[in-house]
């Protein structure tokens, strides 16, 4: 039996107003957004929980029983473990099924491949959200993640059964074990407590941990997700000739220039949030969707590729339908 199907119905954001342009690794200026202090990743979050509503012209109340998926790479505070809690408190949303994740800068594409599979086991469910805060203050070294530049800000997508725009075709992605030391951060234990003064004092900090294996993963990067678009090619039953747009957030501009020219991509078929935002990890992939979702001269029937990509050893690829 054919499955339901599973559309884009938004995408929400928030953006701090201060601007900062950091000089990269590379040499390269790269302008991102600074959180204010009150910004906190659960503030962030519910702002682009709200714009994501907003957008999709329905309202909080409809989120109650419905699915939260929540990704961050950064800790807000010692109880970083009710991320997505608390965001739905501040919202109003009294009940939803949340699940918490701290994991690396690709995984949102992966979380929507989970999304999609409850959505589709529960009769009684009608809208997913993958939601992601980024705020870097305490837990970066200078803002730099290897040669990216870390930007603040939070994006939420919000699935919808049944929507017949921006479909889903296919999802696919693959982890390497071997590279789950390239980045973490170094807490729990008696080490360093997780408590306020920690994460305060910036001592949570995110950052490339094993140099050899991230020299390695740079040099094959785009060769394992070649295969990795492959493989959601052929499940959604199309060809690279088919796709008219490339929805990517590259971790700097060397990596989007290299993208470009491993795939033979002309420039203005490319979508990249962090041209203009730095690198935002997991939120990075949402606002690139979001730009391409506002894009107005997009007909019905578009394809559209969606492949995620950096350091942390996992890799992904969706196919849309606009």
């Amino acid at each position: 039996m054919e499955k339901e199907t599973i559309g884009i119905k938004s995408v929400g954001i928030f953006l701090p107003q201060e601007v900062r342009s950091i000089i990269s690794p590379h040499g390269d200026v790269v302008s991102i957004r600074i959180a204010e202090s009150d910004e906190t990743p659960y503030e962030i979050g519910a702002k682009s929980i709200r714009n994501m509503v907003e957008k999709a012209k329905i309202s909080l109340q409809d989120l109650e029983d419905q699915y939260f998926f929540f990704n961050e790479e950064s800790y807000g505070d010692y109880l970083f473990q009710m991320h997505g809690r608390q965001i739905m408190d501040k919202v109003g949303v009294n009940r939803i099924i949340s699940f918490n994740l701290i994991q690396g800068g690709n995984s949102s594409l992966m979380l929507m491949r989970l999304l999609l599979n409850h959505l589709r086991a529960n009769d009684d469910s009608r809208f997913g959200v993958i939601g992601s805060p980024q705020s870097w203050g305490f837990h970066s070294q200078d803002r730099l993640l290897g040669d990216a530049v870390l930007g603040d800000g939070a994006a939420s997508l919000l699935l919808e059964k049944g929507y017949q725009k921006n479909r889903i075709l296919s999802i696919v992605t693959k982890t390497i074990s071997k590279y789950h030391d390239v980045i973490y951060n170094e807490v729990g234990g008696w080490k360093l407590p997780i408590a306020d003064k920690p994460c305060k004092e910036g001592k949570f900090v995110y950052k490339v941990q094993n140099i050899s294996h991230y020299k390695e993963i740079e040099t094959q990067v785009f060769k394992i997700l070649e295969t990795v678009i492959e493989q959601a090619l052929n499940k959604a039953k199309i060809s690279w000739e088919e796709i008219e747009r490339v929805v990517i957030h590259s971790p700097t501009q060397s990596h989007y220039n290299r993208f470009r020219k491993h795939f033979n991509l002309k420039e203005e078929q490319i979508i990249d949030s962090a041209k203009e935002y730095g690198f935002m990890c997991s939120a990075g992939i949402l606002l690139s969707i979001d730009m391409l979702l506002n894009e107005e001269n997009l007909k019905q029937g578009t394809k559209v590729l969606v492949p995620s990509f950096g350091v942390d050893g996992n890799w992904a690829a969706a196919v849309i339908e606009i």
